[in-house]
């Protein structure tokens, strides 16, 4: 696919637009397309070029690439669409449109008309969700304060050698702006909640992996330590599963908030069995995997019937 300047400015008759968009991420071999599988970029351009509304030699640009098996509540990705069109369909037909064509797996859930300059990929924050609950033997009873010490470990500047996978001419180097737990309002441990512009590849997935270790007394503490202050010894504490990893909200400087259901209000979290019993653990598994797609589901709708959809747009 050829490479394309996403900040080039389109001519005035255009209108740049901003689609909000979900997906469940069983079925998907990633966000970004791909030659011969099944990917959420691909089943959004397919719906757009047979609406015509996205010319057959065009791509979408997606602000965040999330792998295979990853949810999202909010991804966002944008098109030129000519100016008059937007005009005349607006966005609930816009969103109407796109919607009766996808999947029942992905959804847009909001359309924004922004200036021509808008890049989705210049984010401010980025923030996701781990479901560490859901990872064997997982302590149930694990203070929340206690994983808070770990999270904390990880926020800030830091060369992340040692928590993702590396990829060509690509620094490892980040800043993680929050690294909190995830609670339930009973205040039980979910999970944990992190935050930053931008991640790495795998890097949540094996902060999530580093944390279910401490938890679980795999690994010491000082081994965390050391293989984030000194990134050139190399260390491998292992990647946890993509299922229970979820993009959850895009802070982005051309869109209002749009985190419109916190987190820490929902209440339908059940709790894994007691014990060792893997097929036990494994049927607890799939009704976890049914909440998150029902948290999701909600958050569409909620993002969809938000009031806050006013956006400046800068002609």
């Amino acid at each position: 696919m050829a490479e394309v300047d996403e900040t080039e400015v389109v001519p005035e008759e255009t209108q740049r637009i901003v689609l909000c968009f979900g997906y469940l991420g069983n079925d998907f071999h990633g966000s970004q397309i791909q030659p011969d599988v099944r990917t959420v970029q691909g089943e959004l351009e397919t719906v757009l070029k047979k609406l015509k509304w996205l010319d057959k030699d065009k791509h979408i640009w997606i602000s965040s690439r999330t792998d295979a098996g990853v949810h999202v509540r909010m991804n966002l990705a944008s098109f030129d669409l000519p100016f008059e069109r937007w005009e005349s369909i607006g966005e609930a037909n816009l969103l109407r449109a796109i919607n009766d064509r996808l999947p029942d797996d992905v959804f847009v859930w909001g359309a924004y008309g922004v200036s021509d300059d808008v890049a989705v990929r210049i984010a401010r924050r980025r923030v996701y969700l781990y479901r560490l609950q859901a990872l064997p033997n997982w302590p149930i009873d694990i203070p929340p304060d206690r994983l808070s010490r770990w999270c904390k470990i990880f926020e800030g500047g830091h060369d992340f050698t040692n928590f993702c996978r590396v990829e060509e001419d690509r620094t490892t180097v980040r800043t993680i702006h929050s690294c909190t737990p995830w609670v339930d309002f009973t205040g039980r441990v979910v999970g944990f909640r992190i935050e930053a512009e931008s991640f790495l590849w795998n890097q949540v997935r094996r902060i999530a992996s580093a944390l279910h270790g401490l938890a679980t007394e795999r690994v010491e503490l000082s081994e965390v330590i050391r293989a984030l202050h000194r990134p050139n010894e190399e260390a491998d504490f292992g990647r946890s599963a993509s299922d229970w990893l979820t993009l959850w909200t895009i802070k982005h400087p051309a869109l209002p908030d749009l985190d419109v259901m916190p987190i820490e209000a929902v209440e339908a979290w059940s709790n894994p069995p007691v014990g060792s019993d893997e097929r036990l653990h494994e049927r607890w598994q799939d009704i976890a995997r049914r909440e998150i797609d029902l948290l999701l589901q909600r958050g569409w709708i909620l993002g969809m019937t938000s009031d806050s959809k006013e956006v400046e747009v800068d002609n």
